[in-house]
């Protein structure tokens, strides 16, 4: 079984190699991937388990950005960095 690093890391590999990625698409892939324990549901939404964005927080050390409005993940630019550090980087 993976770990909550593994399935962080592959996170990052993810949205670094294609881009913006949607979180419904990385909640999907991750319980493909790695299994259901490491996503979950509330409130009728479908998210990835805390542990694991807590690592996925410690691997990208602010290089990834979250949009809110798209509820997607991308590769921030230097430009991004300063004003999305007063941001989250990741929903909980």
């Amino acid at each position: 079984m993976a770990t909550e690093q593994e399935v962080a890391q592959w996170m990052v590999d993810e949205i670094r190699q294609s881009g913006p990625v949607e979180q419904v698409a990385v909640v999907d892939a991750i319980e493909a991937k790695f299994g259901a324990a490491f996503v979950y549901e509330k409130n009728g939404h479908r998210a990835i388990a805390k542990p694991v964005l807590r690592e996925f927080r410690k691997l990208h050390a602010g290089s990834i950005g979250w949009e809110r409005d798209d509820r997607a993940w991308y590769v921030r630019e230097e430009s991004d960095k300063t004003e999305a550090d007063q941001g989250e980087s990741a929903p909980e």
